[in-house]
């Protein structure tokens, strides 16, 4: 029963931060496809625009909340970048990679996004600091609803129990 809570929690967090961040990009991993894993691409410029543009819409940033939802951006941004670098960098390892190294790439990844989270979070406590209770409320039925939503996608299938 505990470990299922860990599990939903990081799935939550993991969930979160791809509908802020974008998914991860697993590199190797992503390749995989005899194991059933979900197949993940870096995000697109395009992409991580989309969502700046809908977040700062659905957020209902000010004129003096500008400066402050920038940094939120600009975070995003480079979040964007830095898995597309890292992805890149994995396409090129991958004809000759090991087993191990495979893995090692995926750790790298994971802490790559992790990272990414850690960042967006603290370039947007500010803002969200800054905001009227409207927009916090708003901001955090956002968030809630794109941790929801994400979480039901990537949800493991539940086990079968034998009598």
């Amino acid at each position: 029963m505990m470990t299922r809570a860990f599990v939903r929690t990081g799935l939550a967090a993991m969930t979160l931060s791809a509908a802020v961040l974008g998914p991860p990009s697993f590199g190797f991993a992503a390749d995989i496809k005899p194991v059933a894993m979900k197949s993940t691409t870096p995000m697109r410029g395009d992409d991580v625009e989309a969502r700046i543009k809908t977040l700062h819409s659905q957020l209902r940033i000010t004129a003096e909340q500008e400066s402050q939802w920038t940094t939120v951006a600009d975070a995003m941004r480079s979040n964007a970048q830095s898995r597309t670098d890292l992805h890149a960098e994995q396409i090129t390892a991958e004809k000759t990679a090991t087993a191990p190294d495979m893995i090692t790439a995926y750790a790298k990844t994971m802490d790559a996004h992790a990272d990414g989270v850690h960042k967006f979070a603290t370039a947007f406590q500010p803002l969200y600091d800054g905001m009227s209770d409207v927009q916090k409320k708003t901001a955090d039925e956002v968030f809630r609803a794109r941790v929801h939503e994400a979480a039901a996608r990537q949800a493991p299938a539940p086990a079968k129990r034998s009598k």
